[in-house]
Protein backbone atom coordinates (compact mmCIF):
# COMPACT_ATOMS: atom_id res chain seq x y z
CA UNK A 1 0.00 0.00 0.00
CA UNK A 2 1.22 3.50 -0.85
CA UNK A 3 2.35 5.68 2.05
CA UNK A 4 -0.05 8.54 2.70
CA UNK A 5 1.29 12.05 2.33
CA UNK A 6 0.84 15.19 0.26
CA UNK A 7 -0.70 17.23 3.06
CA UNK A 8 -0.53 20.49 1.13
CA UNK A 9 -4.13 21.70 1.22
CA UNK A 10 -4.08 22.90 4.82
CA UNK A 11 -7.33 22.05 6.58
CA UNK A 12 -9.44 22.52 3.45
CA UNK A 13 -11.17 20.02 1.25
CA UNK A 14 -12.08 20.94 -2.31
CA UNK A 15 -15.44 22.75 -2.54
CA UNK A 16 -17.86 22.69 -5.44
CA UNK A 17 -18.63 26.40 -5.19
CA UNK A 18 -14.92 27.25 -5.46
CA UNK A 19 -14.53 25.11 -8.57
CA UNK A 20 -17.66 26.55 -10.19
CA UNK A 21 -16.63 30.15 -9.54
CA UNK A 22 -13.20 29.43 -11.00
CA UNK A 23 -14.64 27.74 -14.11
CA UNK A 24 -16.98 30.69 -14.66
CA UNK A 25 -14.32 33.39 -14.36
CA UNK A 26 -11.00 31.78 -15.18
CA UNK A 27 -7.91 33.84 -14.33
CA UNK A 28 -10.08 36.75 -13.16
CA UNK A 29 -10.94 34.56 -10.16
CA UNK A 30 -7.42 35.01 -8.77
CA UNK A 31 -7.81 38.80 -8.80
CA UNK A 32 -11.24 38.98 -7.18
CA UNK A 33 -12.69 36.22 -4.98
CA UNK A 34 -14.23 35.69 -1.56
CA UNK A 35 -11.63 33.22 -0.28
CA UNK A 36 -9.25 33.87 2.58
CA UNK A 37 -5.49 33.68 1.87
CA UNK A 38 -5.12 30.12 3.20
CA UNK A 39 -8.22 28.95 1.34
CA UNK A 40 -6.88 30.43 -1.90
CA UNK A 41 -3.50 28.76 -1.39
CA UNK A 42 -5.25 25.42 -0.88
CA UNK A 43 -7.41 25.88 -3.97
CA UNK A 44 -4.38 26.72 -6.11
CA UNK A 45 -2.79 23.43 -5.07
CA UNK A 46 -6.02 21.62 -5.96
CA UNK A 47 -6.29 23.35 -9.34
CA UNK A 48 -2.72 22.39 -10.21
CA UNK A 49 -3.35 18.78 -9.23
CA UNK A 50 -6.58 18.86 -11.23
CA UNK A 51 -4.49 20.18 -14.16
CA UNK A 52 -6.73 23.21 -14.69
CA UNK A 53 -3.81 25.59 -14.13
CA UNK A 54 -0.07 25.19 -14.63
CA UNK A 55 2.69 25.95 -12.14
CA UNK A 56 2.48 29.64 -13.09
CA UNK A 57 -1.29 29.67 -12.46
CA UNK A 58 -2.10 30.00 -16.16
CA UNK A 59 -5.16 28.23 -17.56
CA UNK A 60 -4.50 24.92 -19.29
CA UNK A 61 -6.05 23.41 -22.41
CA UNK A 62 -7.99 21.06 -20.13
CA UNK A 63 -9.62 24.10 -18.51
CA UNK A 64 -11.15 25.01 -21.89
CA UNK A 65 -12.67 21.53 -22.23
CA UNK A 66 -14.00 21.55 -18.67
CA UNK A 67 -15.50 24.98 -19.31
CA UNK A 68 -17.30 23.64 -22.39
CA UNK A 69 -18.80 20.77 -20.39
CA UNK A 70 -19.88 23.21 -17.68
CA UNK A 71 -21.60 25.53 -20.17
CA UNK A 72 -23.66 22.63 -21.53
CA UNK A 73 -24.35 20.54 -18.42
CA UNK A 74 -23.42 22.57 -15.35
CA UNK A 75 -21.63 21.39 -12.23
CA UNK A 76 -23.64 18.18 -11.87
CA UNK A 77 -22.02 16.62 -14.92
CA UNK A 78 -20.34 13.44 -13.72
CA UNK A 79 -17.68 13.31 -16.45
CA UNK A 80 -16.55 16.75 -15.32
CA UNK A 81 -16.10 15.43 -11.78
CA UNK A 82 -14.59 12.17 -13.05
CA UNK A 83 -11.88 14.13 -14.86
CA UNK A 84 -11.16 16.10 -11.69
CA UNK A 85 -11.08 12.91 -9.62
CA UNK A 86 -8.81 11.06 -12.05
CA UNK A 87 -6.33 13.94 -12.10
CA UNK A 88 -6.32 14.24 -8.32
CA UNK A 89 -5.60 10.52 -8.04
CA UNK A 90 -2.79 10.73 -10.57
CA UNK A 91 -1.14 13.82 -9.10
CA UNK A 92 -1.85 13.86 -5.35
CA UNK A 93 -0.55 11.20 -2.97
CA UNK A 94 -3.39 11.81 -0.51
CA UNK A 95 -6.04 10.71 -3.00
CA UNK A 96 -3.87 7.99 -4.46
CA UNK A 97 -3.66 6.55 -0.94
CA UNK A 98 -7.45 6.53 -0.68
CA UNK A 99 -8.01 4.53 -3.87
CA UNK A 100 -5.89 1.76 -2.37
CA UNK A 101 -8.22 1.52 0.63
CA UNK A 102 -10.76 -1.34 0.39
CA UNK A 103 -14.53 -0.95 0.26
CA UNK A 104 -15.91 -0.33 3.73
CA UNK A 105 -17.26 2.01 6.40
CA UNK A 106 -14.71 4.30 8.02
CA UNK A 107 -15.57 6.29 11.16
CA UNK A 108 -13.31 9.25 11.92
CA UNK A 109 -11.13 7.41 14.44
CA UNK A 110 -10.64 4.38 12.20
CA UNK A 111 -9.68 6.49 9.19
CA UNK A 112 -7.34 8.67 11.24
CA UNK A 113 -5.67 5.61 12.76
CA UNK A 114 -5.13 4.20 9.25
CA UNK A 115 -3.56 7.46 8.10
CA UNK A 116 -1.31 7.64 11.18
CA UNK A 117 -0.16 4.05 10.62
CA UNK A 118 0.57 4.73 6.97
CA UNK A 119 2.33 8.06 7.61
CA UNK A 120 4.35 6.67 10.49
CA UNK A 121 3.56 9.34 13.05
CA UNK A 122 0.68 11.34 14.47
CA UNK A 123 0.80 15.10 14.05
CA UNK A 124 -1.10 18.08 12.69
CA UNK A 125 -0.25 17.15 9.11
CA UNK A 126 -2.24 13.91 9.38
CA UNK A 127 -5.24 15.79 10.80
CA UNK A 128 -5.01 18.24 7.92
CA UNK A 129 -4.87 15.37 5.45
CA UNK A 130 -7.97 13.82 7.00
CA UNK A 131 -9.85 17.13 6.81
CA UNK A 132 -8.80 17.62 3.18
CA UNK A 133 -9.86 14.12 2.16
CA UNK A 134 -13.20 14.04 3.96
CA UNK A 135 -13.93 17.68 3.13
CA UNK A 136 -13.47 16.97 -0.58
CA UNK A 137 -15.92 14.07 -0.41
CA UNK A 138 -18.43 16.07 1.62
CA UNK A 139 -18.37 19.29 -0.40
CA UNK A 140 -18.16 17.99 -3.99
CA UNK A 141 -19.79 15.46 -6.30
CA UNK A 142 -16.70 13.27 -5.94
CA UNK A 143 -18.27 12.01 -2.74
CA UNK A 144 -22.01 12.07 -3.29
CA UNK A 145 -22.15 11.86 -7.11
CA UNK A 146 -19.25 9.58 -8.03
CA UNK A 147 -19.69 7.86 -4.64
CA UNK A 148 -15.97 7.64 -4.00
CA UNK A 149 -16.55 8.59 -0.37
CA UNK A 150 -20.07 9.14 0.94
CA UNK A 151 -19.89 11.22 4.11
CA UNK A 152 -22.43 10.63 6.88
CA UNK A 153 -22.63 13.35 9.52
CA UNK A 154 -22.98 12.01 13.05
CA UNK A 155 -23.04 14.87 15.53
CA UNK A 156 -19.66 16.56 15.38
CA UNK A 157 -17.96 13.69 13.58
CA UNK A 158 -18.05 12.12 10.13
CA UNK A 159 -18.16 8.56 8.82
CA UNK A 160 -17.00 7.87 5.26
CA UNK A 161 -18.56 5.03 3.28
CA UNK A 162 -16.59 3.67 0.34
CA UNK A 163 -19.06 1.87 -1.92
CA UNK A 164 -18.22 -0.74 -4.52
CA UNK A 165 -19.30 -0.53 -8.15
CA UNK A 166 -20.81 2.97 -8.38
CA UNK A 167 -22.41 3.91 -11.70
CA UNK A 168 -19.47 5.35 -13.65
CA UNK A 169 -19.65 6.62 -17.23
CA UNK A 170 -17.63 4.60 -19.75
CA UNK A 171 -16.20 7.93 -20.95
CA UNK A 172 -14.71 8.39 -17.48
CA UNK A 173 -13.02 5.00 -17.78
CA UNK A 174 -11.74 5.80 -21.28
CA UNK A 175 -10.39 9.15 -20.12
CA UNK A 176 -8.37 7.44 -17.39
CA UNK A 177 -7.12 4.72 -19.75
CA UNK A 178 -5.78 7.36 -22.12
CA UNK A 179 -4.15 9.26 -19.25
CA UNK A 180 -2.40 6.04 -18.25
CA UNK A 181 -1.45 5.34 -21.85
CA UNK A 182 0.07 8.80 -22.25
CA UNK A 183 1.94 8.62 -18.96
CA UNK A 184 3.43 5.17 -19.48
CA UNK A 185 3.56 4.96 -23.28
CA UNK A 186 1.37 1.86 -23.26
CA UNK A 187 -2.00 1.65 -25.01
CA UNK A 188 -2.84 -2.01 -24.49
CA UNK A 189 -4.04 -3.24 -21.11
CA UNK A 190 -4.87 -6.64 -19.69
CA UNK A 191 -8.04 -6.54 -17.60
CA UNK A 192 -6.71 -9.16 -15.19
CA UNK A 193 -3.76 -6.98 -14.12
CA UNK A 194 -5.72 -3.85 -13.20
CA UNK A 195 -5.98 -4.72 -9.52
CA UNK A 196 -2.20 -5.14 -9.34
CA UNK A 197 -1.45 -1.66 -10.68
CA UNK A 198 -0.95 1.43 -8.54
CA UNK A 199 -3.48 3.38 -10.59
CA UNK A 200 -6.18 1.70 -12.68
CA UNK A 201 -9.87 2.26 -13.48
CA UNK A 202 -10.83 -0.50 -11.04
CA UNK A 203 -9.00 1.27 -8.20
CA UNK A 204 -9.77 4.88 -9.08
CA UNK A 205 -13.52 4.25 -9.45
CA UNK A 206 -13.74 1.21 -7.13
CA UNK A 207 -15.41 -1.02 -9.71
CA UNK A 208 -14.95 -4.70 -10.53
CA UNK A 209 -13.15 -5.61 -13.73
CA UNK A 210 -16.25 -7.43 -15.03
CA UNK A 211 -18.32 -4.24 -14.73
CA UNK A 212 -15.56 -2.19 -16.33
CA UNK A 213 -15.55 -4.59 -19.27
CA UNK A 214 -19.33 -4.48 -19.70
CA UNK A 215 -19.36 -0.67 -19.67
CA UNK A 216 -16.63 -0.41 -22.28
CA UNK A 217 -18.20 -3.18 -24.35
CA UNK A 218 -21.47 -1.24 -24.48
CA UNK A 219 -19.65 1.82 -25.82
CA UNK A 220 -19.38 1.22 -29.56
CA UNK A 221 -16.31 3.23 -30.56
CA UNK A 222 -14.27 1.08 -32.98
CA UNK A 223 -12.13 4.08 -33.99
CA UNK A 224 -11.07 4.50 -30.34
CA UNK A 225 -11.28 1.16 -28.60
CA UNK A 226 -10.92 -2.55 -29.30
CA UNK A 227 -11.77 -5.24 -26.75
CA UNK A 228 -10.17 -8.60 -27.44
CA UNK A 229 -11.21 -11.82 -25.68
CA UNK A 230 -8.82 -14.77 -25.86
CA UNK A 231 -10.12 -17.46 -23.56
CA UNK A 232 -10.14 -15.96 -20.08
CA UNK A 233 -7.79 -13.14 -21.09
CA UNK A 234 -9.38 -9.82 -21.99
CA UNK A 235 -7.27 -7.10 -23.57
CA UNK A 236 -8.18 -3.43 -23.96
CA UNK A 237 -6.49 -1.83 -26.96
CA UNK A 238 -6.64 1.92 -27.51
CA UNK A 239 -5.99 3.85 -30.69
CA UNK A 240 -2.65 5.50 -29.87
CA UNK A 241 -3.33 8.27 -32.41
CA UNK A 242 -6.00 9.61 -30.04
CA UNK A 243 -5.56 11.23 -26.63
CA UNK A 244 -7.51 12.05 -23.47
CA UNK A 245 -8.73 15.36 -24.92
CA UNK A 246 -10.23 13.49 -27.88
CA UNK A 247 -12.32 11.49 -25.41
CA UNK A 248 -13.61 14.65 -23.76
CA UNK A 249 -14.32 16.21 -27.16
CA UNK A 250 -16.26 13.12 -28.23
CA UNK A 251 -18.34 13.37 -25.05
CA UNK A 252 -19.00 17.08 -25.64
CA UNK A 253 -20.19 16.39 -29.19
CA UNK A 254 -22.67 13.87 -27.81
CA UNK A 255 -23.96 16.45 -25.33
CA UNK A 256 -24.40 19.20 -27.92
Amino acid sequence: MIKVGGFKYGTFGLREEWVEDFIKRGEEFFVNNSLGPKQLDALIYYLRDMELIDKNNRLTILFDFISKIYKINGMKDMLLWSIIWVNLCMNAILFRWWIDIPTGIYPRKVLLDMMVTSYGKQNKSVINGYLSLVGTFERTEIGRGLKQGIVIEEGNTRTVIKEENPDISPFSILYLLYRLGERYGKYSFSLSTFNEQLISPCKVFNIKDSILFSKLNALWLPEILDLCEEGERISINLNSDKNHLDIINLYIRRLA
